[in-house]
C-alpha cells in the first residue's frame, strides 16, 4: 500500500521543519523518494545490509547509527521504510574524522575516498538526543501510529530488566561486599565537595593530604573509560556545589563542558587523574568569593535568577514577581546581603562578560547587543562608569600575555 499525497505532504513538512533528511524506500531498500535542503548527498550505506529483520518487525521503529555516529530513525510504514536522518547530537572536529578514517574504523574506505565523507558531514543537521523522542513522536502523529506507546512500551520492558538483572545480582553477590567501598566513595567525595566549598587553594591542599586514599570504581572493563565515568561524576556533583552556592548557570555549565571535552581527548590514565584534580582546582578558585559571601539561600537563588537573565533586558519587578514578593522588599534584602543595588550587579556582571566578549574579538556593537544594552552608546557609557575606559581603550590597553608556569614550581597544590 503507497503513502497517501497528505501523508507524502506532511512528511515535507517534517523535513522543511527539522532540516533532517528524510528517505523513503521500498522494503527492499530501493530509494523511492528522498528530501532534503541545499546540497544533496548520497548516503554511505547499504542499509539492506544493517538489519534486514527490521524491515518485518512488530514494533514499526528501529535505529541505526553511522560511522560518523550519526543517527537514522526508521519507521515501516504501509509498504515503504521511511528514514528519518542522518543527524548529529554532537559536534565531530575534522581530526577524529581523519583518525576514524586512517584507522580504517570507517569500512571499505580508503584514505583518498574517505575525504568524500568531509562534505557528508558538513551538512549533517545536529539535534539534542532528547530531541529523538519528540521527532519519534511527530512522526507518529504524521503516520498515525502510535510510536509514542511504541517508544514507552520499550522503556518499561528495559526498566523491568533491570530490576532482574539487579536482583540477579544482589543474590549472587550479597550487599555487604560492597558496602565498605560504597560508604567510603561517599565519604571521599563529600570531604572533596566540603573542601572545594570552602574555596581556599591551601584548605584544599591540606585536606586532601587528610584524607587519604582515593577511590577505586568497579564500573567497566576498560579502566580509561572508567576513570573517565567517574571523573564525570565528580564533575557533577562540583558542577550541582557551584550552583547551590549561587555561581552563575551559564559559566558552571561552560566550565563543566570544557573539562569533559578535555577529558574525553584523553588516552592515559595519569592524564585523566590531571583532568580531575585540575577541576577540583579550578572550581575551588572559582568558589573563593562565594564561600566568603555568606549569601542566605534566598539571594544564591535571586544572583543565579538575574544570572540567568543576564543576556538580555530585565526588570527587578520582573524577578520580584518571579519569587512572589514586592519589588521594594526584594530591593532591600539584595542591597543588605550583597552591599549593591540589583542594577548595579547587574551591570557590573554585565561588564565582567563584556571584558571577555571584546578580548575574543566580538565587536562592541555586538557585545551591546549580546548583553541586552539599548544600544552601543549605552554599552559605551556603562563600560566607562564601572571600568573607568572605553571598549576601545580597553582593547588598546589588552595585548596578549603568554602563560608563566615560575609560580607553579614552588606549589604542591594538589
Amino acid at each position: 500500500m503507497e503513502l497517501t499525497g497528505k501523508e507524502l505532504q506532511n512528511i515535507k513538512a517534517l523535513h522543511v521543519t527539522t532540516k533532517i533528511p528524510v528517505h523513503i524506500y521500498d522494503l527492499c531498500f530501493k530509494l523511492l523518494k528522498v528530501y532534503t535542503s541545499g546540497n544533496r548527498y548520497e548516503i554511505p550505506y547499504d542499509f539492506s545490509r544493517m538489519h534486514p529483520e527490521n524491515t518485518h518487525c512488530r514494533d514499526h521503529i528501529w535505529y541505526e547509527y553511522g560511522w560518523l555516529k550519526e543517527i537514522f530513525i526508521f519507521v515501516r510504514h504501509k509498504d515503504v521504510i521511511i528514514t528519518l536522518g542522518p543527524f548529529l547530537t554532537n559536534h565531530i572536529e575534522p581530526e577524529e574524522i581523519e583518525n576514524l578514517v586512517e584507522s580504517g574504523k570507517i569500512k571499505s574506505q580508503s584514505s583518498a575516498a574517505g575525504k568524500k565523507w568531509f562534505p557528508y558531514y558538513e551538512h549533517l543537521p545536529i539535534y539534542a538526543l532528547g530531541d529523538i523522542r519528540d521527532f519519534v513522536i511527530l512522526l507518529g502523529a504524521i503516520l498515525n501510529i502510535d510510536l509514542e506507546e511504541v517508544y514507552s512500551r520499550r522503556l518499561h520492558v528495559e526498566v523491568y530488566q533491570n530490576e532482574l538483572e539487579l536482583k540477579e545480582r544482589a543474590s549472587n553477590r550479597p550487599f555487604f561486599e560492597d558496602l565498605e567501598s560504597e560508604q567510603y566513595a561517599f565519604y571521599y567525595e563529600n570531604k572533596i565537595m566540603e573542601l572545594v566549598a570552602k574555596g581556599d587553594l591551601d584548605t584544599l591542599k591540606q585536606g586532601v593530604a587528610k584524607i587519604g586514599c582515593s577511590v577505586i570504581p568497579t564500573w567497566h572493563n576498560d579502566s580509561v573509560r572508567t576513570e573517565k565515568n567517574y571523573t564525570i561524576v565528580i564533575l557533577e556533583k562540583l558542577s550541582s556545589l557551584a550552583l547551590h552556592m549561587g555561581k552563575d548557570v551559564l559559566e558552571t555549565i561552560r566550565l563543566r563542558e570544557f573539562y569533559i571535552k578535555k577529558l574525553e581527548q584523553k588516552e592515559k590514565l595519569v592524564d585523566v587523574l590531571a583532568v580531575r584534580d585540575s577541576t577540583i582546582i579550578h572550581f575551588t578558585k572559582e568558589l573563593h568569593d562565594l564561600a566568603n559571601s555568606a549569601y542566605s539561600p534566598f539571594i544564591l537563588s535571586v544572583i543565579q535568577y538575574i544570572n540567568l537573565k543576564i543576556y538580555g533586558p530585565y526588570r527587578p519587578l520582573d524577578v520580584a514577581k518571579h519569587f512572589y514578593m514586592s519589588e521594594s522588599s526584594l530591593r532591600r534584602q539584595f542591597k543588605r546581603e550583597v552591599h549593591m543595588s540589583m542594577t548595579e550587579y547587574t551591570n557590573q556582571r554585565k561588564i565582567s562578560i563584556a571584558k571577555i566578549f571584546l578580548s575574543t574579538g566580538i565587536p562592541v556593537a555586538e557585545c551591546s547587543k549580546r548583553l541586552g544594552f539599548f544600544d552601543s552608546s549605552h554599552f559605551y557609557r556603562t563600560f566607562k562608569k564601572y571600568e573607568g575606559i572605553t571598549p576601545k581603550q580597553f582593547l588598546n590597553r589588552t595585548t596578549p600575555k603568554g602563560f608563566d608556569e615560575s609560580f607553579l614550581l614552588d606549589e604542591e597544590l594538589y
